[in-house]
């Protein structure tokens, strides 16, 4: 059956079947889709209002190849020098997160920037399906924010603040986002290191249900008091249902394993190396986006030096973690590759499709440059930038509205406390920028509240 479409004042007959015409938009790019439900009411409420088209568009989006090891990623993402956690100290410092787009020659081109500020803390998550989780604060005397933000449609929606937010006022969390497919529920989880401000020995994690709209602590952390101290960021495989950290089990990093957690389940497992990955031989540079699999590490030989000091890694693995029939966890080696002898190289975290890995490469007395390295080919592509990404990630854009799923009383409890903010509290914004000019596409201004600073003192 067609559909009678309006677009604008005017109004025609579609008699293209509303499935295929779903088919068709589900192909189609984010700003595409953007621009129609701006001009059409029909597909407005077939794209917009619509969060199972949103959810779908996200999983059906072409991929660069038959993705097998990552997920479908169209910008790069660099949290800055800092990583993924900053503390400013300049007066009106903006902190930011860059998105970078590729070309066709594998050139970075700057797309947009995602700003904090002004002198806010910021400790910012992984991107999954398009979103993102911020936690705010702004030093001690004032309390702090966590928000899930689509820049894609410019949504930023406020939560209410975890439970451990008092305790760990001396401390950023780090924050990240997954996916629970058992119950169709995006969740945010904030980990909270030991503290000797908070007076507490171990990890603190809360997790927030999107579908549920509320926080629970867990009880035990299991696992994860087993080490030492994390190596890395968390990294999230590629369909959002387990986090993964590479850490340390002891002070002297002579026994390494993998920390993941189960968004489903909500339990954390220790999963040993390779047998043959000896650290004194083989090091392992960064867990690497993946799909398909429960993990993917990317590791190297140990460097060689020459007599001008330049580190030679010549060769790289590429492991899989996967379950075998009897649900176990095992490593499998997926394939080995060779590096250009004449260049100092290193893998980074981050895949750009099946064949190509970002890496950077090496300059005596020079900073080191991301690069494309296909694999297959041995062809190295040059992007121009300069410098070391701190575990960069991968961005792909989504329609998925958070306010969509979230439900009502969580929407309203954090609401309520917005009104408890302080009138003499700073005025933070987070916003994204675009161009050379720095214009503004969408802004959200807020306020930070006061009230857990008599809570904080009554603990000393």
């Amino acid at each position: 059956m067609g559909e009678r479409v309006e677009t604008g004042g005017n109004a025609f007959y579609c008699d293209i079947p509303t499935e295929v015409l779903t088919e068709i938009l589900l192909r189609l790019p984010v700003k595409s889709l953007i621009r129609f439900t701006a001009v059409c009411k029909y597909l407005l409420e077939l794209i917009r209002n619509d969060p199972n088209f949103a959810r779908r568009h996200c999983l059906t989006k072409a991929r660069p190849s038959p993705s097998t090891l990552i997920d479908h990623v169209d910008h790069l993402v660099d949290y800055g020098m800092h990583g993924r956690k900053c503390r400013s100290t300049v007066p009106d410092e903006v902190s930011k997160v860059c998105l970078y787009s590729f070309t066709e020659k594998r050139k970075l081109r700057l797309a947009k920037k995602i700003e904090f500020g002004p002198e806010v803390d910021v400790a910012v998550s992984n991107f999954h399906h398009g979103l993102m989780c911020v936690y705010v604060t702004f030093g001690r005397s004032f309390g702090s924010k966590v928000m899930i933000c689509n820049p894609a449609i410019g949504e930023v929606v406020p939560l209410p603040l975890p439970p451990h937010h008092i305790l760990n006022m001396s401390t950023l969390p780090t924050p990240a986002l997954g996916f629970d497919p058992k119950k169709n529920d995006y969740k945010v989880v904030l980990f909270w290191p030991p503290s000797n401000f908070a007076r507490s020995k171990y990890w603190e994690v809360d997790v927030f249900s999107v579908r549920d709209g509320r926080w629970h602590s867990l009880p035990t952390r299991g696992a994860m008091n087993k080490f030492h101290r994390f190596l890395c960021e968390p990294v999230l495989n590629a369909n959002g249902s387990i986090l993964n950290w590479f850490g340390s089990l002891d002070s002297t990093d002579s026994k390494l394993a993998i920390l993941a957690f189960d968004m489903a389940d909500e339990v954390f497992q220790d999963v040993n190396m390779p047998n043959c990955l000896n650290p004194g031989k083989w090091r392992l540079h960064n867990i690497v986006t993946s799909s398909g699999c429960q993990a993917n590490i990317c590791c190297s030989s140990r460097p060689r030096f020459d007599p001008t000091k330049k580190e030679e890694l010549n060769c790289a693995d590429v492991w899989l973690l996967n379950k075998d029939d009897d649900q176990q966890l095992v490593w499998n080696k997926e394939f080995s590759f060779d590096f250009p002898d004449d260049l100092v190289v290193w893998p980074s975290n981050l895949w750009l499709n099946d064949n190509e890995l970002f890496i950077y490469i090496g300059h005596h007395c020079i900073e080191e440059e991301l690069a494309v390295f296909n694999w297959v080919t041995g062809e190295v592509a040059r992007t121009g930038r300069l410098g070391d990404l701190s575990n960069p990630g991968g961005y792909a854009e989504s329609l998925i509205s958070i306010k969509q799923i979230i439900s009502t009383s969580c929407l309203q409890a954090a609401a309520a406390q917005d009104e408890d903010e302080d009138k003499g509290s700073p005025a933070c914004f987070m916003r994204e920028v675009s161009g050379k000019k720095g214009k503004v596409r969408w802004s959200f201004n807020f306020k930070l509240c006061r009230k857990r600073v008599a809570l904080v003192d009554a603990l000393d």
